[in-house]
């Protein structure tokens, strides 16, 4: 069998204080001595070739730079998806240049388990200076979302595929990419292709406003999100400072769409279409009887509700 650790690179919080164990997962900072006794756990042989390694990543990372291992307590129950999935939730709370800078592949043989092989991951398009930053404040209440939504995220429904694009955004080699990327993870919320851009805004709208007045405000900015969707589309110019100001609130956006989508977890956007069309601006609590209100992110939460310049 094989089983792998992921390891993630640019934050600047202790992404061990998040809380996996309710999937036996735990997420350690590689410098820390309880890293190092997971790793000599897995083979007491910890000084031989098979494992300096960790010692050469411990050594590279710069003082004030923390690298994170995401390891299964029992590696045996090893699941790829799941490593991922943690990744996803923790860049959908944190709009950021979070990345998986690696993984770590190991191979076992008759209980023997020596290193396989080491997968580079780190993309040069993400900001290394875009540090994932939270408030400890929040964090009984992000531990609280992430054990129940955890299980919400499902590949084969719009949710999925909004998570996908908005992941992508990250990616992307120029901005442009990244910008029409995030637009199509709201897109992915509209059954349909009649009147799109006005269900969509009002969807979008009535998902993350606080207020009535606030919601007011999100659609408003989302037709000027829109306006530059269709400049970058028809060829039309546009200024790098209009694309950097409207990037940068459309992320969080999209962050806070995908934290309510994952509360309300409605199975289908045409089901969701029906629920969106029987409410008012201000009226999210509404959307399903499992809402609750979750702040988590205070810079995604307050500044996505604010007029877009």
């Amino acid at each position: 069998m094989t089983f792998g650790i992921p390891i993630l690179k640019n934050s600047n919080y202790d992404l061990s204080k998040f809380e996996f164990s309710f999937i036996s997962v735990k997420i350690l900072e590689i410098k820390t001595n309880e890293f190092k006794e997971y790793i000599k756990e897995l083979n007491p042989n910890f000084e031989t070739a098979n494992f300096t390694f960790f010692k050469d990543i411990i050594e590279k990372t710069q003082i004030n730079e923390e690298r994170f291992a995401i390891i299964f307590d029992d590696y045996k129950k090893f699941n790829e998806e799941q490593a991922y999935n943690i990744y996803k939730i923790l860049l959908i709370l944190f709009p950021s240049g979070l990345q998986i800078d690696s993984i770590i592949h190991f191979r076992v043989d008759d209980e023997f388990i020596q290193r396989a092989a080491m997968s580079k991951l780190e993309n040069p398009y993400v900001s290394t200076d875009d540090y994932l930053f939270f408030e400890d404040e929040f964090l009984p209440e992000a531990n609280e979302y992430i054990q129940r939504i955890f299980n919400n995220i499902n590949y084969k429904n719009y949710i999925g595929l909004s998570i996908e694009n908005y992941i992508q955004s990250f990616n992307a080699s120029h901005l442009h990419f990244s910008y029409l990327a995030l637009c199509m993870s709201l897109e992915n919320l509209i059954y349909g292709n009649q009147e799109l851009s006005y269900r969509l805004k009002r969807t979008v709208s009535i998902l993350c406003g606080i207020s009535k007045n606030r919601t007011s405000i999100i659609f408003k900015n989302l037709g000027k999100i829109y306006n530059l969707r269709s400049k970058i589309i028809h060829g039309e110019s546009y200024s790098n400072k209009e694309i950097f100001i409207k990037i940068d609130y459309l992320k969080k956006l999209v962050s806070r769409v995908l934290i309510e989508l994952l509360i309300h977890n409605i199975g289908s956007n045409k089901e969701l279409d029906i629920i969106i069309t029987e409410l008012g601006f201000g009226q999210r609590h509404k959307i399903s009887k499992e809402w609750k209100l979750y702040t988590i992110n205070t810079v995604t939460f307050h500044e996505t509700n604010q007029e877009l310049i």
